[in-house]
C-alpha cells in the first residue's frame, strides 16, 4: 500500500542475508547476497554499494562493491574489531570505520542500575 510518493529515486537496503536497492516504486534494481548478516548498508557519490558482514563476529567487515556486483575491497579496523554502525567515505578519499575497543578493568553500573563490574566497550575511530 502506498501512502505518500518516494522522497528518493532509489533505497538501499540490508534485509536477510541480503543487501539490495529499489527504486521510489519498490522495484528492485540491484541486489548482493550475503550470509554475513548484513547491515547498514549504503551507496557512496562515487556508485559503489558498501555494507557490514559478520556482524559482531571476529570475522566482522566492511565490503564494497561495484554496481556489476564485482568486489572492490574488504576492510577490517586495526587491532581492535570491526563495529558494523557506520563507514564513512571521507572527501579525500579515505574511509573512516568505528571498532570496539574494550575498556580496562571493569566498570561500576549500579548507579544506572546495572551490575558493579561490568565489560563496556568504547567507540573508536579509525
Amino acid at each position: 500500500q502506498r501512502f505518500a510518493p518516494a522522497e528518493q529515486e532509489f533505497y538501499v537496503v540490508a534485509s536477510g542475508d541480503y543487501v539490495f536497492a529499489v527504486d521510489g516504486t519498490g522495484v528492485p534494481l540491484w541486489w548482493h547476497h550475503d550470509t554475513g548478516v548484513p547491515s547498514d548498508a549504503k551507496v557512496f557519490d562515487d556508485g559503489t554499494v558498501a555494507w557490514a558482514s559478520g556482524r559482531a563476529t571476529p570475522n566482522a567487515r566492511y565490503v564494497i562493491r561495484g554496481l556489476d556486483g564485482g568486489l572492490i575491497r574488504e576492510m577490517r579496523t586495526v587491532g581492535t574489531p570491526t563495529d558494523g554502525h557506520d563507514l564513512q567515505l571521507l572527501p579525500n578519499g579515505n574511509y573512516m570505520m568505528m571498532s570496539y575497543r574494550e575498556r580496562p578493568g571493569t566498570v561500576d553500573l549500579s548507579g544506572y542500575g546495572g551490575p558493579t563490574d561490568s565489560r563496556v566497550l568504547d567507540a573508536e575511530l579509525q
